[in-house]
């Protein structure tokens, strides 16, 4: 018996293709799975303790809390204005640009690195600032 391709048979068998490519993703993630308690101990703002849902956790997992390197100029984050000492999330970054030396800038948390990637000009002239003094 001949099986004819039907524009609705391919659809299908699309659909059933990338269901499964989306469960072989997922069960190859093993970081945050939805069942992991949360680690920071404090949950989210919305007060899951799951560490998936958890900002804070999402935060140690982009880097590990980090010490502040030797010879950093500043002692608060240069986006929130918040002390880095007291940071539980600390994030050392290292921002690239072409034709440019890369630059480390510590920022407060997670939420002050999304801050810095949208105009990271501003606050690098902030940085460049407390290096002249």
């Amino acid at each position: 018996m001949t099986t004819i391709n039907t524009p609705r048979r391919r659809n299908a068998m699309k659909a059933r293709t990338l269901a499964l490519l989306a469960a072989l993703a997922i069960s190859a993630t093993p970081a945050l799975t939805a069942d992991a308690a949360c680690t920071c101990g404090r949950g989210c703002a919305c007060g899951s303790r799951r560490a998936a849902s958890c900002q804070n956790c999402r935060a140690s997992q982009i880097a590990p809390t980090a010490d502040i390197p030797a010879g950093y100029p500043l002692k608060t984050c240069i986006v929130s204005g918040k002390p880095l000492a007291e940071s539980e999330h600390r994030i050392v970054y290292t921002h690239m640009q072409a034709g440019r030396p890369d630059r480390t800038v510590v920022l407060y948390d997670s939420k002050s690195l999304v801050a810095f990637k949208k105009s990271p000009a501003k606050y690098l002239a902030k940085l460049d600032a407390a290096e002249a003094k």
